[in-house]
Parts: structure tokens; sequence; C-alpha cells
């Protein structure tokens, strides 16, 4: 799964990144937690990015209640009805610096991350959600896939990493559902550092770059995928 990330770049770099026309401003947050607001990038005529809030809200949902059970979206269910609207009308790209998973035995928290620091893409989807007052919700869901053999080693999912030259297919309306599979299933080139941190990334109060820092060149993984 994938339950907190981090996006520290600046606004005006995702922008060039992405090649958005506009982008609205939001701060840097190096433990994004479910239910926060994070920059999310989509596809109508042009590339632009909304923030919406992370936990997945269907259109159809009678109630406004986003539940942290729809943080993620497991690559093998998107064809199922809670995700097909979306699978198929409403992809969306989030960027991100890196992200944290515990391992699964002793709960001991890592980051993952490129070498450099540089952004790279999770898969997600998103969904627009309105009520009968005139209420709208904007949120998204990240997809998830089966660990590599590194992440195996913390946790037995993570989420799907689009490499750059998938980007604009994940987002492009007429792309085949056979292609978008494809894309899911195709393994990130990227290499990845991976290192432990202290538990004070385990609160999502604590949003500084303190949930990002080594605990010790001991404790540290410096393994690549």
């Amino acid at each position: 799964m994938c339950g907190r990330f981090s996006r520290f770049t600046g606004i005006d770099s995702i922008q060039d990144r992405y090649d958005l026309k506009t982008i609205i401003e939001l701060e840097s947050n190096y433990n994004t937690s479910p239910q926060d607001e994070a920059v999310v990038i989509l596809r109508s005529d042009i590339n632009h990015s909304q923030n919406m809030i992370w936990g997945f809200l269907p259109f159809w949902s009678k109630t406004r209640t986003i539940s942290n059970k729809t943080i993620n979206a497991r690559s093998d269910s998107l064809e199922k009805k809670y995700f097909k609207h979306s699978f198929e009308q409403k992809r969306c790209i989030i960027p991100v610096n890196g992200f944290f998973e515990w391992n699964s035995r002793t709960k001991q928290p890592y980051y993952i991350h490129h070498a450099d620091n540089e952004l790279f893409s999770f898969a997600g989807l998103y969904d627009i959600w309105k009520s009968n007052m005139g209420e709208v919700v904007n949120s998204f869901t990240i997809i998830t896939t089966k660990a590599n053999e590194t992440i195996k080693q913390i946790h037995d999912r993570m989420p799907v990493i689009i490499d750059k030259e998938y980007e604009e297919q994940w987002l492009d309306h007429t792309t085949s559902i056979s292609k978008l599979n494809s894309i899911l299933s195709t393994p990130t080139m990227q290499p990845l550092n991976l290192y432990s941190v202290s538990s004070f990334v385990n609160s999502p109060k604590n949003k500084g770059i303190k949930c990002i820092e080594p605990i010790s060149e001991q404790n540290s993984l410096s393994n690549y995928f």
C-alpha cells in the first residue's frame, strides 16, 4: 500500500516538469497523509493541475464520508464497479519526491526516493463528488501493485510508478484499457533509494523536513530498484 508520501519540490518546478499552463499554489508537505490536499495532474485538452483530497470519494456516493480504505486502489481491481468509471475516464498523476513504507514486522518506517530527490509520478484516479446543496469534493486515490524484490523486504505492496515516457498515455482519454493495464504492469526503470527514518513520521501532524531525515547511516539501506 501507500499511506504517506512527500512533495517538497516547488510549484514552479512542477509546472515546468509537467508542462502545465497554470498551477495552484500549495505548500510543501514532507508527510502527506490521508485527507490532506495534494497536487494532482489531470488532462483535458491540455495538462493542468488541481489540488485534491487524498482518499477516493466516487461521484455516486450518497454521503460525503471519505474512508481511509480508499486512499489506495489495487491495480488488479480497477475494472470493478468502485473504480471503473474513473479508470476509464478520470486518470491522474500525483507528483512526489518520495514515499514512506513501514516494515510489516518491525514497524520501522522507511523513506523511498530518487537518488537526486527529483520528482516522479504515481498513477492515480480521481473523481468529483457533488452534494444536493452544491458542495463539491475533488478527491483521488493512488494505484498500488505487488512489491518488487527490494520493497518485499519491508512490505508486500507499493505504489505504481509511471515513468516519464508513459505519462502522456496514462492521462490521454483515448488510451485503450489494454494499454493502460500494460502501463500499470510495466516496472519502473527509475533508480530509487531506500533508508530508515524515525518514528517522527508516524504522526500525520508532523509535516516538516525531519520526516525524511535518516536516523543513522547504520540503519540506512542503499538498495536500488
